[in-house]
């Protein structure tokens, strides 16, 4: 047995399991990878909010693709309420023209009481939304509809909780805080 405890076995066992995920026998890829399957991940989630909002506007005869993601923040306020906030590219091309354009969309992913929702709307040039999710994390530059619809956050909630001086760790009332 090594000195961390772990018997012959366990090299074995990792290697096959980084195998199973892609990534050979290359620890060190670990981080890249996983930064590459989370970008992967926001971009299906702020594509699958695009998607559902288009068939509500009922958008024939133009194609889309998912562009890129600018920025992103996600927010626990307490066990069953988490909600994500993103700003990324669509990239469109109408009828017969070769010619695509990019526009900046806002999305929400929320899940409230293990319900999953999606909200996307595209952004104006003038948007200025607040939102305390946002702000309490410092992510200055994402840009919110200026017109709401999306969950704001509270402002008593900071990330991590860690950080709030007035959380008290060993309080079992699910982390709420300021409220």
């Amino acid at each position: 047995m090594d000195p961390c405890g772990f018997d012959d076995g366990f090299d074995e066992w990792f290697s096959e399991m980084l195998k199973l995920g892609g990534y050979e026998d290359d620890v060190s890829s670990l981080p890249e990878k996983t930064i590459e399957n989370g970008f992967k991940w926001m971009s299906e989630e702020c594509f699958l909010a695009f998607k559902i909002s288009a068939e509500k506007l009922h958008c024939e005869g133009i194609e889309h693709k998912f562009g890129e993601l600018h920025s992103q923040c996600f927010s626990v306020e307490s066990h069953d309420k988490i909600f994500h906030h993103y700003n990324f590219t669509i990239d469109e091309k109408h009828g017969n023209s070769d010619v695509w354009t990019s526009k900046l969309y806002f999305a929400e992913v929320k899940q409230f009481s293990g319900v999953k929702s999606f909200l996307c709307c595209l952004l104006e040039q003038n948007d200025c939304g607040h939102c305390y999710g946002c702000k309490n994390q410092d992510v200055y530059d994402l840009k919110h509809p200026s017109k709401g619809g999306y969950y704001e956050g509270h402002s008593g909630i900071c990330w991590p909780f860690m950080d709030d001086p007035d959380y008290d760790s060993d309080s079992d009332d699910g982390c709420v805080l300021g409220y």
